[in-house]
């Protein structure tokens, strides 16, 4: 009777382990997630404003003078002066334009020759001034004749500042431009001429 008894509990042992490994029948296991919400704050860039300089001279605002030239070896220098007659600021870089012309208007040889020398941006407040040097040879070269004028002797020039298509208009009195009309020019510079080129 003992024997049968311990029987009976091992039994009921092995069934009660056997339903605890079983997950309690038929029902399903639980699942359980955790999930993180991450949040990005993104910052627009930011604007720079920058203020906008003066603009380019203009010729309606402009005057230009050519300086007497001084003489020496055959070679003639003289200084083209811009003056800023506008009531605001504008600027300036870099070569001249050049043009001679003949008593009637027309088209002299000019060949203009862009020496390379220091260039900034020029600005001329009301009044203010730049100017560059221009040169040029006054004697006969290549197959230019020696007994007359080297060149057609113009009468005026035209003149027109860095980065304009329209021109100022002055007289010339400094004779033929000779080697085919060739006037040499530097970048414009701040300020009034000296006294001499």
């Amino acid at each position: 009777m003992r024997r049968r008894t311990r029987l009976v509990v091992a039994v009921l042992a092995i069934t009660a382990l056997a339903a605890a490994c079983d997950g309690g029948g038929d029902s399903e296991p639980t699942t359980t997630t955790s999930s993180s919400t991450s949040t990005t704050t993104t910052s627009a860039p930011a604007s720079t404003t920058t203020a906008a300089g003066p603009p380019t001279c203009m010729t309606s605002q402009l005057a230009a003078t050519i300086s007497e030239p001084d003489a020496g070896a055959g070679q003639r220098n003289a200084f083209v002066t811009f003056t800023n007659n506008g009531t605001a600021p504008c600027t300036m870089f870099g070569y001249i334009g050049l043009q001679l012309l003949d008593g009637d208007g027309d088209a002299v040889p000019t060949d203009v020759v862009r020496t390379p020398g220091p260039d900034s941006l020029v600005t001329l407040d009301p009044g203010g001034q730049a100017y560059t040097t221009i040169h040029w040879g006054a004697m006969p070269t290549g197959n230019e004749p020696d007994d007359g004028p080297c060149e057609p002797d113009p009468a005026e020039i035209e003149i027109t500042s860095p980065n304009e298509t329209t021109s100022l208009v002055q007289p010339w009195d400094n004779g033929p431009v000779c080697s085919q009309g060739e006037i040499d020019t530097v970048p414009v510079v701040v300020g009034a001429p000296p006294a001499q080129p």
